[in-house]
C-alpha cells in the first residue's frame, strides 16, 4: 500500500488514466474529485460488502427463476 499526503488542489495520477484531486479539506473532512474512463467502477469502500450481498441474492434470484 501507497500511503501519500496532499494539499488542497493537489492531485494523483494512477496509470496516466484515473485523476484523484483534493478539492477541499475541512476540519477532519476530506472531499475528493475522482476523473476516470467510464468502463471503471467507482464505489465507496465500505459499500462493498453491500454491493457483494446484492449481486450474490440477484444471482441467487435469477437462479430460481430459471429452474422454475
Amino acid at each position: 500500500m501507497l500511503v501519500l499526503g496532499r494539499q488542497e488542489g493537489e492531485e494523483i495520477v494512477i496509470c496516466e488514466r484515473i485523476r484523484i484531486r483534493v478539492t477541499s479539506i475541512k476540519g477532519n473532512r476530506v472531499r475528493l474529485a475522482i476523473e476516470a474512463p467510464e468502463s471503471d467502477s467507482i464505489r465507496r469502500g465500505e459499500l462493498l460488502p453491500f454491493d457483494d450481498f446484492v449481486i450474490q441474492r440477484t444471482a441467487e434470484n435469477l437462479a430460481m427463476k430459471v429452474s422454475q
